[in-house]
């Protein structure tokens, strides 16, 4: 870095007016990642039914616990407790 005076006296420190930055070559675009599809290219019939049986059971499985949410909430509700005392 090269001090140059700018016009009140101080020094500017910088790149002189003719030095340029270097021009950098463009990078070529990156390759495109393998896909989510292109994972199971090589996969088996069989490896890709216990696939979609795995993707079925765990959604029915998420299904069930709100239904379990829903009926325990109903059996607690059932049970009225009572706040009167009897002397």
């Amino acid at each position: 870095m090269k001090g140059l005076p700018d016009g009140q006296g101080k020094i500017r420190l910088g790149k002189a007016p003719e030095e340029k930055a270097p021009v950098k070559a463009a990078k070529p675009p990156p390759k495109p990642k393998a896909g989510y599809t292109d994972l199971y290219k090589y996969s088996t019939e069989w490896e890709k039914f216990v696939f979609w049986l795995g993707v079925f059971f765990s959604l029915a499985g998420g299904c069930v616990l709100p239904t379990y949410g829903i009926v325990i909430g109903k059996m607690v509700e059932s049970f009225k407790p009572t706040l009167e005392t009897t002397e």
